[in-house]
């Protein structure tokens, strides 16, 4: 690995919620390494990570499937969800990703039309109660091959009612796992029979390495979010300041890229 891919991406369908947009990073680099044939995704809501995820494997060529989960009702969490919402993801889906398959169910009701150790990657993004998180995961992990890999969203929310923050809390004691702070937090979980092949996975499951990781994953969030406001920018003033923190932010992202890649890294190497 030479450099991050993810330092090259730029993701085309983002909605107006930004809570999952600075993990679009790692999860291209993710697909990366891991080229899937099967990821399923359970809760899409306006389709953020899901689009990313298959913008990421049409970009990098991978033959992949992607499944999007969700019965698209709305919940107190979060909040009401119209026909128009999922108009727009299907009509996305249909334009631009011949990948992705939308089902329109309950997350339990589509375990049926998946094999056990047949996915890849799952991403657990649905109602984010204890119970619910817990349900999720206990159902669907037998559906992640040994050398799968699972995410999980929000386990650093500071919302009172996201009691997957306590779950993630509890399974991540039993598995090999990677934790990333920024954009509500995500959870990444390798499955017992994951093994660390290449570079990247070796130096990002590394203690001593994981933290540049997540340096560079927050730099890779922030310079997306202050691009998205510097287009928007109208006054000179605004797109001058916007200019300037984002040209800041780019160059820490290619310095942080650079670390990560080089072999020289200032640490002695751990083989895990």
């Amino acid at each position: 690995m030479t450099e991050v891919p993810s330092l090259y991406f730029k993701p085309n369908y983002l909605s107006d919620i930004q809570s999952w947009h600075g993990h679009v990073f790692f999860l291209h680099d993710l697909i990366s390494e891991i080229n899937p044939s099967n990821i399923v995704e359970l809760g899409v809501h306006k389709g953020d990570s899901l689009f990313s995820m298959a913008q990421s494997c049409n970009d990098l060529k991978c033959k992949t499937k992607l499944y999007g989960i969700d019965h698209w009702k709305g919940d107190s969490q979060a909040g009401k969800v119209d026909d128009k919402i999922f108009s727009n993801v299907s009509n996305i889906s249909n334009n631009y990703f011949k990948n992705v398959s939308l089902i329109k169910s309950s997350f339990d009701d589509a375990l049926k039309s998946f094999e056990n150790k047949s996915l890849d990657i799952i991403h657990i993004d649905g109602f984010h109660s204890y119970e619910a998180t817990k349900n999720d995961f206990e159902n669907w992990i037998p559906k992640l091959k040994n050398d799968g890999v699972l995410m999980m969203h929000d386990i650093s929310s500071l919302n009172d009612d996201f009691g997957v923050v306590d779950f993630w809390n509890e399974i991540k004691r039993e598995f090999t796992t990677v934790e990333f702070e920024h954009s509500q937090g995500l959870g990444v979980l390798f499955n017992s029979g994951f093994k660390k092949k290449t570079n990247y996975f070796k130096r990002l499951l590394n203690p001593k390495y994981l933290e540049f990781f997540k340096i560079y994953y927050s730099l890779c969030s922030t310079k997306l979010r202050i691009e998205k406001l510097l287009d928007g920018a109208i006054n000179p003033f605004e797109k001058q300041m916007y200019l300037t923190e984002y040209t800041h932010l780019k160059n820490a992202c290619l310095q942080q890229s650079k670390n990560l890649s080089n072999r020289k890294f200032p640490f002695n190497f751990i083989n895990v």
